[in-house]
C-alpha cells in the first residue's frame, strides 16, 4: 500500500505570496493612492508591501519548519518503537531456542541414563532372578529427581511419589505399592476408590493434573482426605494393551508447582514411568512361575 502523502500549503503558501501575493499587495496599494491621498502610501508603499510579503513569508516558513519538525519526531518514534519491537521479538526467540536446547539436552542427559535400566534388565531377565522393590524404588527416586530439576521448589521433603495399584481381590479399589513418602503404615491405610483422582487416572487411562486442588475445575474427580498437606496433583499412568497396570501419583505442596514439569518434561517422566511399571511387570510374572 502505498503511504499517504500530506499536500504542501506551506510550500504553496509561501510561493503565493513571493509571486502573485506581492503583486496582489502592490495592487492594493494603488487603489487606496488613486482612492485616497495617503502621503505614508505614496512615500512607503512599495516598502510596506515588500516588508508584508517579508513577514508573511517567514511565518509561513516556520509554521513549514515546526510542522515538518513535529513529523520527522514522529517517524523517528515510529522507527525507534519498530526497532525496539525488532529487538523484542529477536530476544524472545533467543530466549526460545535456549530454553529448547535446554530441555532437549537435559532430556538427552535422562534418555541416556535409561541405558543402565535396560543393562539391569537384560541381566535379571538372563539369570531368571527376581526383581526386587528396592530395584523399583531407585527409579521412583530418580522421577523424584526429575520433579525436583523441573520445579521452582527444591524441598524434596514436601514431593511424595507414590505408586499405586489396583487390589487382585477389589480391582475398583487402589491403594499404594510403593513410596517414598509414606510409611508403610500410611500406606496400608490409604485406599481410594473408582470416583477419586487415582480411579479416574486408572479409568480414564491418561495423564491427568490439578494444579490447584484448593480451587480445582468442575469435572475434577478428587476425594479429600483428612490432613491433606498438598494442593498440587499429577498423575501418570502405565498402560499395556489397553490396561492401565500401574498409576505414579506425584504430589507437592504449592499450587502449580508442576506446571513446567507437565508442559515441557512430561515425556521425559513417562519414559520413567514406564520402567516401574515395566519393573512391575516383570516381577509379577517372577512371582507367578
Amino acid at each position: 500500500m502505498k503511504e499517504k502523502k500530506d499536500i504542501p500549503w506551506e510550500l504553496i503558501i509561501s510561493t503565493a505570496f513571493s509571486g502573485f501575493g506581492i503583486t496582489v499587495l502592490s495592487w492594493l496599494k494603488d487603489v487606496l493612492i488613486e482612492s485616497f491621498t495617503i502621503v505614508f502610501l505614496q512615500k512607503y508603499g512599495n516598502i510596506v508591501v515588500g516588508l508584508i510579503s517579508f513577514i508573511v513569508l517567514i511565518i509561513v516558513i516556520w509554521i513549514n519548519y515546526l510542522r515538518m519538525k513535529r513529523k520527522f519526531k514522529k517517524r523517528t518514534e515510529d522507527l525507534e518503537n519498530n526497532f525496539n519491537s525488532s529487538l523484542d521479538e529477536i530476544e524472545a526467540e533467543r530466549e526460545y531456542v535456549e530454553k529448547t536446547l535446554a530441555i532437549a539436552q537435559y532430556a538427552n542427559r535422562k534418555y541416556e541414563e535409561l541405558d543402565e535400566y535396560y543393562k539391569k534388565i537384560a541381566s535379571y531377565i538372563s539369570v531368571k532372578s527376581k526383581i526386587s522393590d528396592s530395584f523399583i524404588m531407585q527409579y521412583m527416586d530418580k522421577i523424584k529427581n526429575i520433579v525436583i530439576d523441573n520445579t521452582s521448589t527444591k524441598d524434596s521433603e514436601n514431593i511424595n511419589v507414590s505408586l499405586f495399584q489396583s487390589k487382585k481381590e477389589q480391582r475398583e479399589i487402589y491403594t499404594i505399592r510403593l513410596s517414598n513418602y509414606h510409611t508403610v503404615a500410611k500406606m496400608k491405610e490409604l485406599e481410594y476408590k473408582r470416583k477419586s483422582f487415582v480411579g479416574n487416572v486408572f479409568k480414564e487411562k491418561k495423564v491427568l493434573y490439578i494444579p490447584n486442588i484448593d480451587e480445582r475445575k468442575l469435572g475434577d474427580i478428587f476425594t479429600e482426605k483428612q490432613g491433606r498437606s498438598y494442593n498440587t496433583i499429577l498423575g501418570v499412568p502405565y498402560i499395556v494393551d489397553d490396561v492401565c497396570i500401574a498409576v505414579i501419583v506425584i504430589t507437592m505442596k504449592e499450587a502449580g508447582s508442576l506446571d513446567y514439569l507437565y508442559s515441557e518434561c512430561l515425556n521425559i517422566l513417562q519414559r520413567y514411568v514406564q520402567i516401574v511399571g515395566l519393573s512391575i511387570l516383570i516381577q509379577n510374572d517372577k512371582e507367578e512361575e
